[in-house]
């Protein structure tokens, strides 16, 4: 490899420290409406799992979690224990847990930068294998997708001018290539220029077709399990971020510093995730009005629709990640803290399902 691991994961480490304050935390139901997702349980996190950073169900009863440094954490909904998966130190770990994917025999996990890992049913973890940002990632059966960027052996950013990428784990990810591409380069990079705003995110659906929205550029598209391009539909109509259309110089400060980060995101609709829904794919959109952080779901089936989903949070920097499984959607709450505010209340689960 190019650099090796551990230098990798020091640099690594510094740089989360811009988001060492990021937790999740307690929403407020909102009172009950006539929308199609109903909220059913809200459970507080324990204190070690204050920086949840994604989630997936892995039963009907159980989510993971992944939390950062400490790692992957098996959640019980009803006994509300939690377990590692994925260590953060030591035998079988992995340094910073952001990104979850599984399949019944894969868990993949992501940090936001430089690698990703996984572990197959013979429970061995996979030496990380290196890529440089990563804003999502989703697997199904041997195939893995991600939103990110990657330098070369040289150290150039993007030669391939990647912003989707898919491959195999058979390969062990030496075939993973750009599925959508950019024609910009170097320091105007759309995914160089704002991958840690996060603004994009993919998800296989169950049939194999994989929906995706760059975030980074204008579209959305849905390709078939034969990987052809099936559908597209017009980002810039639903009226949330959908490029990076940043100077150098925003480019400059927003990558250093959070709270200048933060206040960008909170002036902006963005999208925080996207769920593979009965009814077909549907985006998470976050808006902050008044201080307070709501969420629109909007679904993409052969007419656009749109409803409030039935919480808030009464932070201004908080953003949302969920999962889908059997009707029932789980959504974890990440919040940023300014610094000299105090910290952010315990993390929680809002468990809920899709009544339509």
């Amino acid at each position: 490899m190019r650099r090796s691991f551990l230098s990798i994961a020091v640099v690594l480490v510094a740089m989360s420290g811009l988001n060492s304050l990021a937790a999740s935390v307690p929403t407020r139901n909102e009172p009950a409406s006539s929308g199609s997702v109903r909220v059913i349980q809200d459970v507080e996190l324990p204190s070690g799992l204050r920086f949840v950073r994604d989630v997936r169900f892995e039963s009907e009863s159980s989510v993971l979690l992944a939390a950062g440094r400490p790692g992957v954490f098996r959640f019980n909904l009803a006994t509300r224990e939690s377990t590692a998966v994925v260590p953060g130190t030591g035998p079988g770990s992995f340094f910073f847990s952001a990104r979850l994917a599984r399949t019944r025999s894969t868990l993949l996990v992501a940090s936001a930068f430089i690698a990703l890992t996984w572990r197959g049913a013979n429970g061995d973890t996979q030496e990380p294998f290196l890529f440089d940002a990563i804003v999502d990632v989703d697997i199904y059966g041997d195939r893995v997708a991600l939103i990110g960027a990657r330098k070369d052996d040289a150290g150039r950013w993007n030669p391939e001018k990647g912003v989707v990428w898919t491959g195999t784990l058979s390969s062990k990810l030496s075939d993973l290539s750009p599925l959508i591409t950019t024609e910009k380069e170097g320091a105007s990079d759309p995914v160089n220029g704002c991958h840690y705003f996060e603004l994009g995110a993919l998800r296989y659906l169950d049939d194999g077709s994989l929906f995706v929205v760059p975030g980074v550029q204008p579209g959305i598209f849905l390709y078939g399990p034969d990987g052809r391009l099936k559908r597209t539909w017009d980002s810039g109509t639903l009226g949330f971020q959908d490029r990076c259309d940043l100077s150098i110089e925003e480019v400059q400060l927003f990558a250093s510093q959070g709270p200048p980060r933060w206040k960008w995101l909170e002036k902006r609709a963005v999208l925080d995730d996207v769920l593979d829904l009965p009814g077909g794919p549907a985006l998470v959109i976050r808006k902050v009005e008044k201080g307070r952080t709501s969420w629109d779901l909007v679904r993409l089936a052969s007419k656009t629709s749109t409803e409030r989903l039935p919480f808030h949070s009464p932070n201004p920097n908080a953003h949302l990640r969920a999962d889908v499984r059997l009707g029932k959607i789980a959504f974890v709450i990440i919040e940023y803290a300014m610094p000299g505010e105090p910290p952010p209340a315990p993390p929680r689960v809002i468990l809920a399902e899709v009544t339509r």
